[in-house]
């Protein structure tokens, strides 16, 4: 399962296990300041002939057996399109399955020829690796790439393959989601075979189904893609089962049913020992209520439980006793979820572990299936809250914006509830510039994050060594078009948990260009990073990921006694739907003043197409303002020296 260190890609970059890992620092700089890479403009919708390839079968058989177990049968065959521009985009296929649960066998990899010639696929040219521990509920996942070879316009590349499933995750259940490919389709069938005596339920969108006779031992259900909308594939849309064509089978009949399932494996592991219970009235001591004693028991075991542990097989979805994860002094989410609530308990505060997606998934079928939940965190009743003491990098009463303004199965209460919206990013920037006898820009900047962003920043840097703030003042400047020399502080306040505080100081080129003064706010952050999210090249045909922030910024020029301003840029202001833009310029004796403030809200943490067609145009004013400059009365120059 999850462990969330950060934020989803529109702010502050994707749920990791661990920030303290190399490079971990510089991706997350490169995420919070080049955000537009989260975007990415939809394919046109295409004729088959306009294509470079489609997948003309696409062909799952998938036998149940009464305890769960289940065996899959992989039928496919892509197609190349017959034109000799065409540039096939599968020469290679991946096969994913849960290593610790089942095994996957290649029946066929082979290329066929118009003329009937088949080319197999060399075996040595199969690559089988572990798929890491990001990608949700199941640990132990595998992948397999089948590498095809000799192959040209109009060539079939045919797979089959079987994949086992030997353990359930919920013995006596089977339930999976499957989406709609991206790539064009002619004829995908699910075909689900279950003992008579198990009810498949379903929720479907661009699939149909007709139930075909059994033999009175058992049924046989075949689902046919009809549908019209495949994932988008942009880079910070929600998940493609929230909008996308797509099909979920269950045997269960509705989420009370797994809460229960889940609540049967669960409920005993957290049950209090005698050092539970001891260690629990040590850490919350004097704490005067319930709330200071929570969030007491809250931070010992965010801070000093590691993340890691035994998590394959069924132990992927069962958490361990939370007594064993208090000597091992590490777990997985649903390990510290488990252990976070035997300390409640063993204080007299009630709580319910809770499931809920942690990826980008914001809408839940009506039917259960573990292909959205993929991390526990918990619920306390009494404070109403929902906390994650797996997530290291937010406060207690606040949850990172991938698991904001979610759908969350409370266990206990075996019920829905949503989790709040995320709240603004905050950010303050401070601004001040001299200039050097060459004319270079020497630069001070104080940016302050506060709320979630400032804790989540906080988190990142509080182990960055001087070669990564290094790297990171660099890319700040990239992030700016400046070309120099800067390096980066940290200045934290040890009491301010919700403030984070870095200082950029540096000599920079560029801003004088001829007879104008290129007029920054903010360097490699703030208002101008977020506006290249709305570059007017990029388009959004699916729902995406966006979050309110509030930014403020200010620049304090000292210009050279040479200097002589000429002209300054008009005020501006610029409102729409939840939106609010203002820039101010004045110019006191040596000293010019830039002012500028955005806020944007947002009615939840998921917005449709349409808002960003309108905060595309919005910010399309903004950047004009960004780009002002202040118009001198001469080029500047150096002075001659005597």
């Amino acid at each position: 399962m999850h462990r969330i260190v950060s934020r989803d890609c529109a702010t502050l970059g994707l749920a990791t296990h661990s920030i303290r890992q190399p490079g971990k620092l510089i991706r997350f700089i490169l995420t919070l300041m080049l955000a537009s890479a989260c975007l990415a403009s939809p394919a046109a919708a295409q004729g088959l002939d306009q294509l470079d390839g489609w997948f003309d079968k696409l062909h799952r058989r998938i036998v149940v057996e009464p305890d769960g177990r289940f065996t899959e049968t992989i039928d496919d065959v892509f197609v190349i399109a017959p034109r000799d521009d065409a540039l096939p985009d599968i020469v290679q296929r991946v096969l994913h399955w849960n290593g610790s649960a089942g095994s996957m066998q290649v029946l066929e990899a082979a290329t066929l020829k118009a003329d009937g010639t088949r080319i197999e696929a060399p075996p040595d040219m199969r690559f089988e690796d572990l798929q890491g521990a990001e990608n949700g509920l199941f640990q132990g996942q595998r992948f397999m790439v089948v590498s095809f070879i000799d192959f040209e316009p109009g060539d079939r590349i045919l797979l089959r393959a079987r994949h086992r499933r030997e353990l359930p995750f919920f013995p006596g259940h089977f339930f999976e989601l499957r989406v709609a490919p991206p790539q064009a389709v002619r004829d995908m069938q699910l075909i689900y075979e279950l003992p008579a005596a198990m009810t498949l339920h379903h929720d479907a969108r661009g699939f149909e189904t007709h139930q075909t006779p059994g033999d009175g031992q058992m049924q046989r259900h075949v689902w046919r893609y009809t549908g019209q909308r495949p994932p988008s594939g942009e880079h910070g849309a929600v998940s493609a089962s929230d909008y996308a064509d797509r099909l979920v089978v269950s045997t269960m009949p509705d989420h009370a049913t797994l809460a229960r399932a889940y609540l049967a494996e669960a409920a005993a592991m957290a049950e209090p020992t005698p050092k539970i219970r001891e260690l629990a009235w040590q850490i919350v001591g004097q704490a005067p209520d319930n709330h200071a004693r929570a969030k007491a028991l809250f931070d010992w075991v965010r801070t000093r439980i590691a993340y890691g542990g035994e998590y394959l097989g069924r132990a992927s979805v069962v958490p361990r006793p939370a007594q064993r994860t208090l000597e091992d002094r590490q777990g997985d989410c649903k390990d510290h979820a488990t252990l976070f609530e035997a300390l409640l308990k063993a204080v007299g505060i009630d709580s319910s572990p809770v499931l809920l997606n942690a990826s980008n998934a914001y809408q839940m079928p009506s039917v259960p299936t573990l292909g959205i939940f993929n991390h526990v965190m918990t619920w306390i009743p009494e404070l109403r809250l929902f906390v994650d003491s797996s997530a290291i990098s937010v406060d207690f009463g606040e949850l990172p914006t991938v698991l904001s303004d979610k759908p969350a199965l409370i266990v206990k209460k075996a019920r829905i509830a949503r989790t709040p919206p995320q709240r603004p990013r905050e950010q303050s920037i401070a601004l001040q510039v001299g200039f050097s006898v060459s004319g270079n820009a020497l630069v001070t900047m104080d940016d302050v994050a506060l709320g979630w962003t400032g804790s989540t920043r906080r988190e990142v840097f509080r182990d960055a060594d001087l070669i990564e703030l290094g790297s990171a003042a660099q890319s700040m400047l990239l992030a700016s078009t400046l070309r120099g020399d800067a390096w980066l502080e940290v200045r934290e306040d040890p009491q301010a948990a919700r403030r984070s505080a870095l200082r950029l100081e540096g000599e920079v080129q560029g801003l004088l260009q001829g007879p104008r003064l290129r007029l920054l706010s903010a360097i490699g952050s703030g208002i101008a990073t977020l506006a290249q999210d709305y570059a007017p090249h990029r388009r959004r045909s699916a729902p995406w990921v966006c979050v309110p922030a509030r930014i403020r910024e200010q620049a304090d020029y000292q210009l050279a006694e040479s200097m002589r301003i000429a002209q300054l840029p008009s005020r501006v202001s610029i409102d729409g739907k939840g939106f609010r833009y203002r820039a101010s310029y004045h110019l006191h004796g040596s000293k010019l003043q830039v002012r500028r403030s955005l806020s944007i809200d947002v009615e939840s943490n998921v917005c449709e197409p349409e808002r960003f067609e309108t905060l595309q145009g919005l910010f399309d004013d903004v950047r004009r303002d960004l780009a002002a400059s202040a118009q001198l009365r001469s080029a500047w120059r150096a002075p001659v020296s005597r």
